[in-house]
């Protein structure tokens, strides 16, 4: 239950910028609860360093329509932030449905 906001992070930096991010986010509105994906081993392990029931770290999902679409599915996100420029079209396209 809550809004799910889903953040796209690829990498390290991305992810600690995110991070912030979420972290006032969820200070200014507390019902509100977040996805954060990554690519990276390294991304992933801190982000779950810092999962909380608000906060479920992901990797991301492979670019194909059948997996973006269960994953978005899954989590019915009410926004995507994505703080990199990476294209991930099946995503991108799965997401404006």
């Amino acid at each position: 239950s809550g809004h799910w906001i889903w953040v796209h992070a690829v990498s390290v930096g991305e992810l600690l910028v995110a991070l912030k991010v979420v972290g006032e986010l969820h200070r200014r509105h507390p019902d509100w609860r977040f996805v954060i994906s990554s690519t990276t081993s390294t991304a992933h392990a801190l982000a779950l360093a810092k999962q909380d029931d608000w906060l479920l770290p992901v990797y991301t999902p492979l670019d194909l329509p059948w997996i973006v679409r269960r994953a978005l599915d899954a989590v019915r996100p009410r926004a995507i932030i994505l703080t990199e420029s990476e294209m991930w079209p099946n995503f991108l396209w799965s997401a404006s449905d």
